[in-house]
């Protein structure tokens, strides 16, 4: 049956509308669908150790002298030992540190002919740069080998704004004990009805162990939660302390670096001379190494 030129146009016109209308909603549908599939993005999202995050400061250790613009010498033996009975005098001397192969080398030294026969260094970025959340912290390292050998990697607050230690807390990266270079800890300190401090460990083999082989520890700084990484495999430690510390939790203020060796004191044994590096015999092995510091926000 045939359509007049008339039922002809009214039929062209609806399936026009009709084919308009679709195109309308099939539009909008998919803009929708692109909306809702696009996550957003915060500035408070959570950094994770693989985060890829802007590079703000960094040490190297390539030059062949210290870089006084980043780094300064902590002197003397504190109170009581630094407060641990330790033995040592930190000095700035170049006995007790070394830069070679692109390496940090912090040197315990033991001499007996020296009314402190204990010395080492102790390095600083205090007054020099301040490290804060939120961030990553990476440092690679070896630890020394000897019974009293205290190695740290370690954070404290540049203005203590709540007060002394520990109420304005304590950051330590990585301490070990020279007797036993398999393992590693990783421990906040804080003030909560008086000193706390929570933490863990990781243990290599005695192939791969922190003396033998180079490994990372990254401090995964957030504002609500602080993590601790070996090589970004292992999980040594973590922690969300905001709602148990609640105004009194400190450790979203600004941070210096602190690399150095103890000897003696109460963490460790007493130590052995003649595993310590004396003037006439030192070796790599009983020396803390950095081979570099690097911290992104």
């Amino acid at each position: 049956m045939s359509l007049n030129h008339k039922s002809f146009s009214l039929c062209f016109l609806a399936f026009s509308f009709f084919l308009l209308a679709c195109s309308a909603v099939d539009a909008k549908s998919l803009q929708d669908s692109s909306t809702l599939s696009q996550p957003t993005k915060s500035l408070d999202d959570e950094i994770t150790i693989n985060s890829n995050l802007r590079m703000a400061w960094n040490d190297e250790f390539s030059d062949s002298s210290l870089n006084i613009d980043k780094w300064d010498f902590q002197i003397g033996n504190g109170v009581n030992g630094w407060g641990n009975n330790e033995l040592q005098f930190y000095t700035s001397s170049k006995n007790n540190y070394e830069l070679s192969e692109g390496l940090l080398k912090i040197v315990p030294l033991y001499n007996s002919s020296h009314a402190q026969p204990y010395t080492s260094s102790k390095l600083v970025t205090k007054n020099k740069f301040s490290f804060k959340s939120p961030g990553i912290i990476s440092i690679r390292f070896k630890v020394p080998q000897g019974q009293g050998l205290w190695p740290a990697i370690w954070m404290m607050p540049v203005d203590s704004a709540f007060g002394g230690w520990p109420r304005s807390g304590e950051i330590d990266l990585m301490e070990a004990r020279g007797s036993n270079t398999q393992q590693v800890l990783s421990t906040l300190h804080f003030f909560q009805n008086g000193h706390k401090f929570q933490g863990g460990h990781h243990n290599e083999s005695q192939i791969t162990n922190f003396n033998k082989v180079f490994h990372n520890i990254d401090l995964i700084w957030n504002k609500e939660k602080i993590s601790f990484y070996i090589d970004k495999k292992y999980l040594v430690f973590e922690a969300s302390l905001n709602s148990a510390l609640g105004e009194l939790y400190p450790f979203n203020e600004d941070f210096y670096l602190i690399l150095n060796v103890a000897i003696g004191g109460n963490f460790v044994q007493e130590p052995v001379p003649s595993e310590i590096c004396s003037p006439s015999a030192c070796d790599d092995s009983q020396k803390l190494i950095i081979d570099y510091v690097r911290y992104y926000n």
